[in-house]
């Protein structure tokens, strides 16, 4: 063996080292994702926890919830949930899908919290006078109930805390 091949062994040891090292690290860089997506915007931070955890895909995954999240829980679009129920002028019970079940006991819950400080609900007429002892929404059985017809739902200033709360479940699965 000459000397330019034992120097080569000797130089590549500790690079392979290095290399297997660096990649057992339990060092973990911090990523960010950023976007918007019609009137909300979005930045998150996360630890790839695999190699398909790319900052494309992750901006693309919380773009998609964002937007789905937006556009059936926020009065501003004519289609979503939100404003199938402000048009419900009936006091019979609404079967409401999952996301919208949560985001009205989210509602009802802030409602509470603030002891009605929040414009969370509004009516028309006589009904907003005893607003306080009788509530306006009930929920039962995955149903919605309104005290009267024209109670309307004006959740919007919750909608960014209700996405940055399924944003937290879904970086946490």
């Amino acid at each position: 063996m000459n000397n330019v091949t034992r120097s080569m062994r000797n130089w590549l040891a500790p690079l392979g080292l290095a290399f297997f090292v660096s990649a057992c690290s339990d060092v973990h860089e911090v990523h960010y994702a950023e976007g918007e997506t019609g009137e909300l915007q979005f930045q998150i931070a996360y630890m790839p926890t695999g190699p398909n955890q790319t900052e494309v895909r992750m901006r693309e995954r919380v773009r998609g919830l964002v937007e789905y999240l937006e556009r059936q829980l926020s009065t501003s679009y004519e289609g979503s949930e939100i404003v199938r129920v402000n048009q419900w002028q009936s006091t019979e019970a609404m079967v409401l899908t999952r996301d919208l079940e949560d985001f009205v006991l989210a509602g009802l819950e802030a409602n509470v919290l603030t002891e009605g400080g929040l414009d969370l609900f509004s009516t028309t007429g006589a009904a907003n006078v005893g607003a306080m002892q009788k509530p306006l929404v009930q929920i039962e059985n995955h149903q919605l109930k309104k005290s009267t017809p024209d109670v309307q739902l004006e959740f919007d200033g919750l909608l960014s805390g209700f996405v940055a709360d399924r944003l937290v479940i879904l970086m946490s699965q």
